[in-house]
């Protein structure tokens, strides 16, 4: 999983590329999961975070990745802890 393991070990890991992408699936499904449960629309969320509805969309769909900037600020307008979300 999406982690700092190695500053714990002090040890660097072999990157696993499908790990990443599964972990940002599952980051991306809870901001959905989110968004929904506060009953935000994609474009009330785009207007919250100055993004596009049809970025909204894009990422929500897994057709775009989110920048950490992005990924933060999606987090920051739904209350939601960026921590959780990535463990």
């Amino acid at each position: 999983t999406f982690g700092a393991d190695f500053l714990v070990s002090g040890k660097m890991n072999e990157v696993n590329p499908d790990e990443i992408r599964q972990d940002v699936r599952k980051a991306v499904a809870g901001l959905v999961e989110t968004r929904k449960r506060r009953k935000l629309s994609q474009y009330r969320l785009a207007k919250l975070t100055g993004l596009s509805r049809e970025a909204v969309r894009l990422i929500e769909a897994g057709n775009r990745v989110p920048s950490l900037h992005t990924f933060l600020l999606l987090c920051a307008a739904l209350e939601a802890d960026p921590a959780k979300l990535l463990k």
